[in-house]
Parts: C-alpha cells; sequence; structure tokens
C-alpha cells in the first residue's frame, strides 16, 4: 500500500504530462516585414538608371556600396535575381535578395519596392545585392 501512495502520484504526473500539447499544429509566426533604413536614399529604378546611363562613374560615387531603396516595376523574375525596368530600353536594376524568398512571374509588371546594397553598375546593369523587398 505504501508503494501504492508513492507511485501514484509519479504514474499521475507521467500519464497528465503526456497529454500536454506539443504545439505541433501550432502556426509559425509571421516573419517580421523588413523596415526602411532611414538613411538610405531613395529612388526609382528609372532614375537610377538615368543617372549611370549619363555618367556611370558619378552613379559609382553617388550609390556604390551604399545601402538605397529602389522603387520599381519587376521586369524578369530568375530563379536566382529579379530585374526591376529601368528605363524604356533595355538597361535594368538588377535585384538579388539576402533570403531564399523567390518572386514568381505573376510579379512581372508589378510595382515593388526594395532595400539593398548598390555594387555599382556594368554597362545596362546596376547591380543591388542583399537586397529586402519592403514593399
Amino acid at each position: 500500500m505504501r508503494i501504492f501512495n508513492f507511485l501514484l502520484p509519479i504514474i499521475s504526473f507521467v500519464l497528465i504530462g503526456c497529454n500536454i500539447p506539443n504545439n505541433q499544429n501550432s502556426k509559425p509566426l509571421p516573419t517580421p516585414k523588413p523596415t526602411i533604413d532611414k538613411s538610405a536614399e531613395r529612388i526609382t529604378a528609372f532614375n537610377l538608371m538615368g543617372i549611370y546611363k549619363w555618367n556611370y562613374k558619378e552613379g559609382d560615387r553617388e550609390f556604390k556600396g551604399k545601402t538605397i531603396v529602389v522603387d520599381g516595376i519587376v521586369d524578369d523574375v530568375t530563379s536566382k535575381f529579379f530585374d526591376l525596368k529601368g528605363d524604356k530600353g533595355a538597361a535594368v536594376v538588377r535585384v538579388y535578395l539576402k533570403s531564399n524568398i523567390r518572386l514568381s512571374e505573376s510579379t512581372i509588371g508589378k510595382n515593388i519596392t526594395i532595400q539593398g546594397r548598390c555594387t555599382g553598375g556594368v554597362g545596362l546593369t546596376v547591380t543591388i545585392e542583399d537586397a529586402d523587398i519592403i514593399e
């Protein structure tokens, strides 16, 4: 009888403890939306490409190595990057996201705002790396 009185609380604890939910059905916490760096210059993809096309050295002096916020229209989507329309011609702002998130082709033609580090311009392409989608 003493053993039963001793084991009863332990057995009850184990049985009740086994029924505690393990949160397997709980939803994951939402990923926080990146915020805009207040010190980052904001520019449209069209204007950014205009500066680089006019004088790429001036564009590099102004933007290369800096975090900038770029508003533009998605022009092309690949598995590694996406392009924002830079102007009416072939010029683009090429964006590499820092996360594994990839845009779908359904975003082509839609407005988007990104924030990332400008690595400069080559030819008709300005590259933004380590970017986050802001809007």
